[in-house]
């Protein structure tokens, strides 16, 4: 995946469809922030830019439980995405 910005396979896509309401990045929830992240190659990329709303008081600047949900998420992701890759098991999550 050399294009993240208009790649239309991101590894929350892949999630079976119980593991994808989580509310940061889980594609089946229409009120949640929508995190994607790719692997490419051995790395995994992830960007988001939260609205304004989502500030931590000072402007220009995200709430700590923000940044930790999009760690969460991207963590999980990568987690997932390397355990596949590295399973035996084709039909592994």
């Amino acid at each position: 995946m050399s294009n993240i910005e208009h790649d239309d396979v991101w590894i929350q896509k892949e999630y079976s469809p119980e593991n994808s309401h989580c509310y940061g990045c889980g594609v089946a929830n229409p009120h949640g922030h929508g995190q994607k992240t790719y692997l490419i190659g051995a790395e995994t990329v992830s960007r988001f830019t939260p609205d304004p709303m989502y500030s931590g008081g000072v402007p220009g600047n995200v709430y700590g439980g923000m940044i930790a949900s999009l760690f969460d998420c991207h963590g999980a992701a990568s987690a997932a995405a390397f355990h596949r890759q590295h399973s035996q098991d084709p039909g592994d999550p």
